[in-house]
């Protein structure tokens, strides 16, 4: 079939100026077709996994916990960047702010992650399986407790970010979005993968402090509490005392 040109030189003047319009647009539809097939599967199905992981350049971290509680909210964020293929950043701490305690206290400290142990993460991360969908639905069998991590990896061709509103195992499932040329394809990765990558670092980005700050907060009787030091993590805000 020739080229629009082609055809146009074929016809009379008139029928170009009636046909021209239609050659076009159907050329740009067909161009459009094109465009729509070659997007990932469509909604449930399999969608492969993630995929090497080995050129990100940064990696954030939002490990959060909320209910109703008197240590309400529980906050760990970490911002890290690659270094010499090792995770060097911070990590920012924080417990309570919201309860009728009024206990809130803060922490923040400089992380660096071994080169060893930043590969095995991403290249577990690297493994999680995906399924094609925009439909997430969290995990919930119990009040009170509503988790929220999220997982962002930033490399020079895309953006992976995992993100949970679960109590299943792990936080499973998760919801995954893998943005690339400007375009974002959602999935869902029923598995414990990337809460078992969380679990690879835990050892030397948590603050040590913190869990056992959540366990004497929770034994401590609400006479106590306003007086007695919870944590051996610095306090640098003071209590919000009621209006």
């Amino acid at each position: 079939m020739g080229t629009v040109a082609d055809i146009c030189s074929s016809m009379p003047k008139i029928l170009v100026i009636f046909l021209l319009p239609l050659l076009l647009s159907g050329c740009n539809l067909s161009g459009i077709a094109v465009k729509i097939n070659s997007n990932h599967p469509p909604e449930g199905q399999p969608g492969g996994l993630v995929g090497s992981l080995t050129n990100a350049t940064s990696v954030e971290i939002e490990n959060d916990w909320n209910g109703y509680s008197d240590i309400t909210p529980i906050v760990r964020h970490y911002r890290f960047k690659l270094e010499n293929t090792a995770l060097a950043g911070d990590g920012h701490f924080a417990i309570g702010g919201y309860g009728g305690y009024n206990i809130h206290q803060q922490y923040s400290k400089k992380i660096v992650v071994p080169a060893d142990l930043t590969q095995s993460f991403l290249d577990k991360l690297a493994t999680a399986p995906l399924v094609v969908s925009k439909k997430y639905k969290p995990k919930m069998v119990r009040r009170d407790d509503f988790p929220r991590v999220i997982i962002r990896i930033k490399a020079p061709d895309r953006e992976v970010v995992f993100s949970s509103r679960s109590q299943g195992e792990k936080n499973s499932p998760w919801q995954v979005r893998v943005k690339k040329n400007k375009i974002t394809e959602y999935y869902v990765s029923d598995s414990q993968v990337p809460g078992i990558a969380m679990d690879l670092l835990r050892p030397q980005i948590d603050h040590p402090g913190l869990q056992e700050a959540i366990d004497k907060t929770r034994v401590v009787s609400p006479v106590k509490t306003a007086t007695v030091s919870t944590s051996p993590m610095p306090i640098v805000a003071r209590p919000n005392m009621p209006k």
